[in-house]
């Protein structure tokens, strides 16, 4: 049996809709049918592949050999793991938007900075509230 085969058979045990699983790994249904079912898939697939499905055996999606299940200690490691990919993804997000506000105060500043003082433009405000020069 193929990975791809175990793969299938996998996602079936978990009531996982094929669309959108193929959707979450990057790849189109026609990758698992066909002579397609029968070819590799990439280092990559299968590490987005464990992702969405942690508790995947590894050894047993490549090779077919042991339990296609981890054991629960091993499926909350990988839970734990999923999660905090997660949670750097996140603060990799929040990083980002901070740095985009960053460098809008920036300009901000540089705008204002620039921009005549009511001294230098000749307008003095006085202390009964009138401008004059």
């Amino acid at each position: 049996m193929s990975v791809k085969r175990r793969i299938i058979e996998v996602v079936e045990i978990q009531g996982i809709v094929k669309e959108k699983f193929f959707h979450e790994i990057g790849v189109t249904s026609a990758n698992f049918r066909g002579k397609a079912l029968d070819s590799s898939l990439s280092s990559d697939v299968l590490a987005k592949i464990l992702t969405v499905m942690p508790g995947v055996n590894i050894v047993w999606l490549l090779t077919g050999n042991g339990e296609k299940f981890l054991q629960n200690n091993a499926v909350a490691d990988a839970d734990l793991l999923n999660k905090s990919n997660k949670t750097e993804k996140l603060y990799q997000d929040l990083l980002e938007v901070k740095d985009h506000e960053n460098r809008i105060l920036r300009e901000m500043i540089s705008v204002y900075q620039s921009a005549p003082t009511r001294q230098e433009s000749g307008k003095v405000k006085k202390k009964d509230g009138s401008t004059g020069k």
